[in-house]
């Protein structure tokens, strides 16, 4: 970990370290106060492979000076958005700053607050009420973030404050660590298992506010159960999440049901908006009526025999799959025409002509500068021999010097001061960058920077690295990449294999700045994800609503889709034909055996429970068919029928009738079903008969029973 600046330190000139707050793998929080009083929490940028040097400046380690910029750049971009948000939830950013060669911004300060984390600690779950109305606070806030095009990619209960007044603030924002993540493939060291969603561990997929539901969810889980959930690896490995309501039987259907919802695995079966997550919390388990289940699959195997589509067709939205071929190497993904190009950047262009060069001035022994004005040029008057006074003289101000035996006397003043010394009075560098064209001047300050002294900067921008003026004489921002593509001027990112979209300056016709702006890829991996093949893979996607489908020999397996059918595929080889009807719901053909045999069963509950009626034509009678009485085995069979009301055994001539009022108990083997009550009996021996529906789909018949007629009887009189 980092060493901590120490307390009493100094920031920016007005904030003093009073304590560490927090600190992670990505960055330090401090506790500090201004010249009045008002006490801020300043948030360091800080990696966990950083070293601070004895002046409390950061060495970044071995990353590259333009890696090292632009993980400065994620941080300090997203601490603007942030500032320009006004959000529930959310600190306020009150100041963004760069010192100790890294940047900080500074928030409010919430003195009475605690983190979730430490809550879990102290009382290891938290009440169903209370977790409840953190979640709704942590989702009103993440909705009004994802509506302004910001996604926090970190959410967890250490990035969670709690006041008692019940009000949650989400700090702590991941966009700098995400990128050096994917830049540096270290996913695992910086994302918190348990709450970092699997896409979070690749280079490749998608983030969005799937990926903060995620994290929303875990946290609600953490808090409720009082662990984290099992790691996305974990999970995928066959490790399964316990069960909330086993765990906490006084959780609502409803909010047990989203927080599952949103820990799905894969980003797409999670649902991708705050709002869709909401509607979950309403959900409660509705029993499915056999006839219902016979309806539906009566239903599916209709929708089979009926389904057509075009060789082409997507499966999900009906639009037109098509084959898209890589880019070529390096070609920009955002217009997908330009190519991108590394800037050609001249270190020595003045960045005030643009068109001068800077040459290195000594500024030393003597000074070339005048020490009184600062800037004027400091030029001997008259040539001395060695052992002879020298005389100086400021062609701006006119003041004047005279040098003997190592000291320097200004003839106005009659003070006298070696050359260091008046070097030092001056404030100028002992070297001096000036252009050969508009006469600029540069000082080399520490760390390498360069201070702009002439002309005075009126832009804000007077100390910056010899790289960062290098953009700024190609017309750019400081922070610009290094890299653009010629066609459309996006902005990139360009360091070995990895390349970064900055920034658009036209718009999106591919949608990939919105999907993928500030992530790093490989360049051979981008070629893909540009055309939205981000498996890398040969297959199909849809322009439309961004399928995405791997196919190998005639074979197809879903990488990224919205519909929950095609989602269950993913990983699996199918047809076609099997992809149209994963989309609708419906069964391939190596279940439809499954499916016939599970609709006789149905039909069988149906008929017990009488949703089914026997005679289409006569509702009221619910048998009819060949019987004997057991106790007079020379009897021969006669017809049983029963109604609503009665059962009526016999012939044309001669038949008996029983009011099943008059009974109050029904017991029955697979044979014989008898009817009794405390003054009489009857039994009758019946033949088993075939039940056939006329279904949509076509007729279906089952053998039923006495045990079935029982059963339906017995429903009749409940």
């Amino acid at each position: 970990m980092v060493e901590p600046i120490p307390t009493g330190a100094l920031l920016h000139g007005q904030y003093t370290i009073d304590r560490v707050l927090g600190q992670g793998g990505f960055g330090i929080t401090y506790l500090a106060h201004n010249s009045t009083g008002k006490a801020f929490a300043i948030k360091e940028l800080a990696p966990s492979q950083a070293r601070r040097e004895d002046d409390d400046s950061l060495a970044f380690g071995d990353a590259s000076p333009d890696a090292t910029q632009m993980v400065k750049r994620a941080f300090v971009d997203e601490a603007r958005l942030l500032q320009r948000l006004k959000a529930p939830g959310i600190l306020q950013v009150r100041d963004i700053f760069a010192e100790n060669e890294t940047v900080y911004y500074a928030t409010d300060y919430r003195p009475h607050s605690q983190t979730l984390e430490h809550m879990l600690r102290t009382q290891r779950r938290l009440n169903v009420t209370e977790v409840a109305d953190i979640l709704m606070q942590l989702a009103e806030t993440l909705d009004v973030i994802h509506k302004a095009g910001i996604v926090h990619r970190d959410v967890k209960p250490s990035n969670v404050l709690w006041e008692p007044s019940g009000k949650v603030t989400l700090i702590d924002f991941g966009a700098a660590r995400e990128w050096q993540a994917d830049f540096a493939s270290s996913h695992t060291i910086l994302f918190t298992p348990g709450y970092a969603p699997i896409e979070q561990m690749s280079e490749r997929a998608r983030r969005g506010p799937a990926t903060d539901i995620y994290g929303l969810c875990a946290t609600g889980y953490a808090l409720l159960t009082g662990d984290a959930p099992p790691s996305a690896p974990d999970r995928l490995s066959g490790e399964v999440l316990v069960d909330l309501l086993a765990v906490r039987q006084d959780l609502d259907y409803g909010l047990a049901y989203a927080l599952t919802q949103g820990l799905a695995i894969q980003s797409g079966d999670r649902p991708q908006s705050i709002a869709e997550w909401l509607t979950l919390l309403e959900w409660q388990p509705e029993p499915t009526s056999p006839r219902a289940q016979l309806d539906e699959i009566d239903r599916k195997l209709i929708a089979i025999d009926k389904l057509t589509y075009s060789k082409r067709q997507c499966p999900e939205c009906g639009g037109t799959l098509d084959e898209p071929k890589p880019l070529a190497l390096l070609t920009c993904p955002v217009c997908q025409q330009g190519k991108i190009e590394r800037r050609k950047i001249e270190p020595n262009l003045c960045p005030v002509c643009r068109i001068g060069r800077l040459h290195i001035h000594k500024n030393a022994s003597p000074l070339i500068r005048c020490p009184i004005c600062k800037w004027g040029p400091l030029v001997a008057r008259t040539k001395a021999l060695p052992w002879q006074q020298k005389s100086y003289e400021c062609l701006e101000c006119d003041a004047t010097f005279s040098a003997s035996k190592g000291f320097v006397t200004h003839e106005a003043s009659g003070e006298c001061l070696t050359w260091d010394e008046w070097g030092t009075r001056s404030g100028r560098s002992t070297q001096i960058h000036v252009c050969d064209g508009c006469a600029a001047e540069f000082d080399v300050i520490q760390k390498g920077r360069r201070r702009q002294v002439k002309p005075v900067p009126t832009q804000g921008l007077s100390e910056l690295y010899p790289d960062e003026w290098a953009m700024v004489a190609l017309g750019l921002a400081p922070d610009a990449g290094n890299a653009s593509c010629l066609n459309c001027f996006a902005d990139y990112f360009l360091e070995g294999d990895q390349v970064t979209l900055l920034e658009t300056s036209s718009r999106d016709p591919f949608h990939f700045a919105e999907l993928y702006m500030g992530r790093s890829f490989d360049t051979h991996d981008l070629r893909f994800i540009a055309v939205g093949k981000s498996s890398g893979q040969k297959g199909l996607v849809c322009a439309d609503c961004g399928l995405e489908v791997d196919e190998d020999r005639g074979l197809f397996s879903v990488v990224h889709a919205t519909a929950t059918g095609l989602r269950n595929l993913r990983g699996e080889g199918v047809t076609f034909g099997e992809l149209h009807r994963a989309a609708r719901g419906l069964p391939f053909d190596e279940d439809i055996p499954d499916l016939e045999s599970e609709l006789g069963k149905l039909i069988r509950v149906c008929y017990r429970d009488g949703s089914l009626d026997f005679d289409s034509k006569n509702p009221n009678t619910h048998w009819r068919g060949p019987a004997r009485d057991p106790d007079d085995p020379k009897e021969g069979e006669k017809t049983l029928t029963v109604t609503s009301s009665e059962i009526t055994f016999g012939g044309l001539l001669k038949r008996e009738t029983f009011l099943l009022s008059d009974f109050d108990q029904i017991q029955s083997d697979d044979q014989t079903i008898r009817l009794l009550s405390d003054s009489a009996e009857v039994a009758f021996r019946v033949t088993p008969l075939d039940f056939k529906v006329a279904l949509d789909s076509g007729a279906v018949m089952i053998q039923i029973n006495a045990d079935d007629l029982a059963a339906r009887l017995s429903n009749l009189a409940d």
